[in-house]
Order: structure tokens, then C-alpha cells, then sequence
């Protein structure tokens, strides 16, 4: 009764029955909740890939830190090589330069790789853990009920009685996540 008051395009004019509506968002959860099981599988497998990827980055981390820490020892024998009378002025500076290059190129190196971790890390923490559980906690539930639809959907927009929009209240990426 409220949609003469709306404005053009926001509500749905026609009455929708309650029952119809219900119906409609009961399959919509019930679709969404039927692919709890292969989301977990794929959220497992993406997990396991996640970790994995992370364990390369890990290790590719401690073998540059160990090559630069290497490398400044290498600069610090060159300098005691130096003072000690055992090097040229030109073979100490070419090869002091030669180390500040790769101490550089390293660092750049290591700040990818850094950033690529944490960029794997942020990716693996991004919500669809916590909707497939949702999605498992009411897997069993044969009706809709109030708590059900709180916890999935956001809102639901009714364009006329057969199109309806329903908003969950995941992000669209964990959504897209389960789905495909």
C-alpha cells in the first residue's frame, strides 16, 4: 500500500503474495546452501594453494635476506681488505660498487617478494571461510525462517511479482567465490 508513495522505479505497485516471496528466497538460500559442500572442497583446495605459494615466498624471502647479509659481509671484508693494504684504491671501488649494486637489487627483490606474501596472505582471509560455515550451520533447515533470512540476506527488492532481487549480506566476491 505504501507504492504510491515511492518514486518511479523503487517499489513494485502490484501486490506480491508473502507465500510467493518466501517461496521465491527459500529456493534462492536453499541453492545457495546446496553448494556448501563443493565450496568447502574448493575453499580447501584454494587454501592449500594459498599456503603453498606461501611457503615458496618464504623461503625465497630467507634465501634473498641470506644473499644480502652475504653480501654486506662481502662489503665488510672489502673494506678491511682495503685497509689492511691488500686491495687498490680502483679494485676496492669497483668492487664496492659491484656490492652496492647487488645489495640494491636485492632489496628491490625483497620487497616484491614481501609484498606478494602479504598480498597471498590478505587474499586467503577473505570471507568465504566464515560464509561456508554459515552456509553448513543451516544446510539442514527445511524452512525459512526469520534467523535464516537475517543471517543471508540484506534486503530484498521487489520489481514486480515475478522479478525480484535478493542483496546477501556476503561480499559479491565470496558469492562469485562459491558459485563458480
Amino acid at each position: 500500500p505504501h507504492a504510491k508513495h515511492q518514486k518511479a522505479g523503487q517499489c513494485c505497485k502490484k501486490y506480491c503474495r508473502e507465500a510467493d516471496v518466501n517461496e521465491m528466497v527459500w529456493h534462492s538460500i536453499r541453492s545457495l546452501m546446496d553448494m556448501a559442500d563443493r565450496a568447502a572442497k574448493k575453499l580447501k583446495k584454494h587454501t592449500d594453494k594459498a599456503q603453498s605459494e606461501n611457503l615458496r615466498l618464504t623461503k625465497k624471502l630467507e634465501k634473498l635476506q641470506k644473499d644480502k647479509e652475504k653480501c654486506e659481509t662481502e662489503r665488510f671484508a672489502n673494506v678491511d681488505r682495503f685497509m689492511a693494504g691488500e686491495l687498490e684504491k680502483d679494485d676496492y671501488l669497483r668492487v664496492r660498487q659491484e656490492l652496492t649494486r647487488k645489495t640494491e637489487c636485492l632489496d628491490q627483490q625483497i620487497a616484491e617478494v614481501t609484498a606478494k606474501l602479504h598480498e597471498s596472505e590478505a587474499a586467503a582471509d577473505d570471507g568465504v571461510r566464515e560464509t561456508v560455515a554459515t552456509m553448513k550451520k543451516y544446510s539442514g533447515e527445511q524452512e525459512l525462517t526469520k534467523e535464516i533470512a537475517d543471517v543471508f540476506i540484506d534486503r530484498i527488492l521487489i520489481y514486480d511479482p515475478r522479478h525480484v532481487e535478493i542483496q546477501w549480506k556476503f561480499p559479491d566476491e565470496v558469492i562469485e567465490f562459491i558459485e563458480r
